[in-house]
């Protein structure tokens, strides 16, 4: 029952995820001198204090509450990113509620429009996390896929893929990565920002790593360095081995996550080794988050396609070290370019 302050971070179709504020206050009669002294005069022109805003945890509110009438109900079906609102708790983090701190809507005390410098007014000054750097960042949600984050002061969304928990894998993992965590964890991870995918087309979601190169990277090199996602476009070579989670299903392909923005297809005559194999739905074969391992067939960087095999035979022939792979594909590409040249003498 107790009375929380929050404010709006992610939207979802029954739910909010909200952050949980606590209130700094700053006194103004404090004397300083010079440029700081002028500053905090100001400041205590308009006040006898400031107040900042740090976000301490993370809470969930049901939206659309049907038990809930009134103003409170209608402000239950219109939040907005930034909106700060009056809560109360009414189930403390536990087993019961997947260790999510559930909270029940009370009146809004203010309505952060979502629009030019909103964020930044939300937050009290609060500085978005810059890529290449460290945050400390809280998990909202475990996906089959990803854990959907909350990172630093700010509160700031993100999403931690679960390619980015090792390095790059060449056999498929022992257990499924996503089930050593839980939401309220706070984990520190490398902030990689908007990375981008097949086309060179960026990501419209943040993204972060939990690999140790990537920690390292961030740790040593602060805002300024540019850490690469675990896998690329530019590791990507036909007969290259690569793990990857299967994301999608329709009547003919089967979809795999291989990094934050880069899908790959597998035609159904690529999924089996035997008819018997090919003849059994995807549904019956593979889940939804399940890692598989494959072989790049070939990339269309035109149309934006990763195409991939499941077959064992082309396992067996692919190769897991992507320089070796570009190697061998340009090797290929020359001697067909040879072959297509006619013969010292051959009439054209």
């Amino acid at each position: 029952g107790s009375e929380v302050q929050v404010m709006v971070q992610l939207i979802k179709d029954h739910y909010a995820v909200v952050s949980i504020l606590q209130q700094q206050q700053q006194q103004g009669g404090k004397q300083q001198s010079g440029k700081a002294g002028k500053a905090a005069a100001a400041a205590a022109a308009n006040g006898p204090h400031q107040q900042q805003q740090q976000h301490i945890g993370i809470g969930f509110l049901a939206r659309g509450d049907l038990n809930i009438q009134g103003s409170a109900g209608k402000e239950s079906r219109r939040f907005s990113r930034g909106q700060i609102l009056n809560a109360k708790v009414a189930a403390a983090a536990a087993a019961e509620t997947g260790y999510r701190l559930l909270l029940e809507l009370a009146q809004p005390i203010a309505a952060a429009a979502v629009g030019k410098g909103s964020g930044k007014a939300a937050a009290a000054g609060a500085a978005k996390p810059t890529t290449g750097g460290l945050v400390s960042a809280t998990v909202v949600a475990v996906h089959e896929l990803e854990l959907e984050m909350i990172c630093g002061k700010a509160g700031s969304s993100a999403h931690l893929h679960v390619s980015e928990f090792q390095e790059r894998l060449t056999e498929l993992p022992s257990h499924s990565l996503l089930s050593d965590y839980k939401p309220q964890q706070t984990l520190t991870a490398a902030w990689l920002g908007h990375v981008k995918g097949l086309g060179n087309r960026r990501g419209k979601d943040t993204q972060l790593s939990l690999r140790p190169s990537a920690l390292a990277a961030a740790k040593q090199g602060g805002d300024k360095v540019k850490i690469s996602p675990v896998v690329s476009t530019s590791d990507l070579h036909p007969n290259l081995k690569v793990i990857g989670w299967v994301c999608g299903m329709t009547n003919d392909a089967l979809w795999l996550s291989l990094a934050p923005e880069i899908k790959g297809r597998v035609h159904v005559l690529e999924s089996g080794d035997s008819p018997d194999q090919l003849s059994v739905p995807f549904e019956d074969r593979f889940n939804i988050g399940q890692a598989v391992a494959a072989v790049v067939l070939g990339i269309d960087h035109k149309h934006h396609t990763l195409d991939l095999s499941l077959r064992s035979d082309r396992l067996r022939q692919s190769v897991s070290d992507p320089p070796a792979a570009a190697a061998a594909a340009a090797g290929s590409a020359a001697t067909a370019a040879a072959d297509a040249l006619p013969a010292a003498g051959q009439l054209i």
